[in-house]
């Protein structure tokens, strides 16, 4: 409801301790969201007020997605460019890229998926516009048959002072495959292009 300031928080247990609190979002836009990666288990969803006196209606919306391929919402083919793309509305599924990267990506990802066909060499380029507040980095990974298995192929990162980078691979096998756009922070913001460009080995 307008001029009602709430927050939301989502916690590990009812009982409140110094690691109880798993996300927070307390932005003051009216308009707060969490997106978090979360084992099986109890969660607890908690919408407070910072004053006592706040009183007010609100609207509580719970989405779940379990595996990254529900989670290939869009997909790129050889030759595409797709310009304008955001990390808007997207969520965060992987934290970590342990065969690639030894850091904690807590921001949320936008994931593509190729099919670049087989004994063919891929190049991925990622495109950071100057509005951009933070690196993004790019990943090749490929996901088992039960959709839960991830293994990253190669990483590559940009940002607005960094300028363009490229991905590329040429020990693919028939796929698919997905391309991973994530983030350290969680509030990265600004918009990216993203193009693919395959050829058959000889």
């Amino acid at each position: 409801e307008a001029g009602v300031d709430l927050d939301l928080f989502l916690l590990s247990s009812c009982v409140l301790s110094a690691d109880a609190c798993l996300a927070n979002s307390i932005t003051n836009s009216g308009k707060e969201q969490i997106i978090q990666s979360l084992e099986a288990g109890t969660y607890y969803i908690v919408v407070d007020a910072k004053l006592a006196d706040a009183i007010g209606s609100y609207r509580l919306k719970l989405s779940c997605a379990d595996n990254i391929c529900q989670r290939s919402i869009s997909s790129i083919i050889c030759g595409e460019y797709k310009a304008k793309e955001t990390l808007e509305n997207a969520l965060n599924l992987f934290d970590e890229y342990p065969a690639c990267q030894n850091k904690i990506y807590s921001g949320r990802e936008k994931i593509y998926q190729i099919e670049p066909g087989s004994s063919s060499s891929i190049q991925v380029g990622l495109h950071v516009d100057t509005s951009s507040k933070r690196e993004f980095d790019l990943f090749l990974a490929q996901v088992d048959e039960t959709c839960y298995e991830m293994t990253c192929l190669a990483q590559a990162t940009a940002s607005a002072i960094k300028g363009s980078k490229y991905l590329f691979s040429d020990q693919l096998g028939s796929g698919p495959y997905h391309l991973i756009v994530d983030s350290q922070d969680f509030f990265t913001s600004g918009e990216f292009s993203i193009e693919l460009s395959c050829a058959d080995l000889v």
